[in-house]
């Protein structure tokens, strides 16, 4: 694998990881959204399996978060937040 793939590779994660951050804020930023999710768009069609992989992980972490909730909330859970949503929504 190219030094370049491992960079846009790197570049996903760490996007992906603010924009998960961004979401959560109360105040949210719609253009820094739209523009974080072009370029998400661009490096997951330039590396496909690595995106799914990020993606799996995301939804595999949320997932433990909202059954935690869940369970502490005697099986009542809320509704997953936007920062969940979102990026599933913007990228399938």
């Amino acid at each position: 694998m190219s030094c370049n793939c491992l960079c846009k590779q790197t570049l996903f994660d760490l996007l992906l990881r603010h924009f998960g951050e961004v979401a959560r804020r109360s105040d949210l930023p719609h253009k820094l959204l739209d523009g974080l999710t072009r370029h998400l768009y661009d490096l997951t069609q330039m590396s496909p399996q690595h995106a799914g992989q990020c993606f799996a992980k995301l939804v595999t972490s949320r997932y433990k978060e909202f059954t935690d909730v869940a369970a502490e909330n005697r099986g009542n859970p809320r509704y997953p937040n936007f920062d969940m949503v979102c990026p599933i929504a913007s990228f399938t």
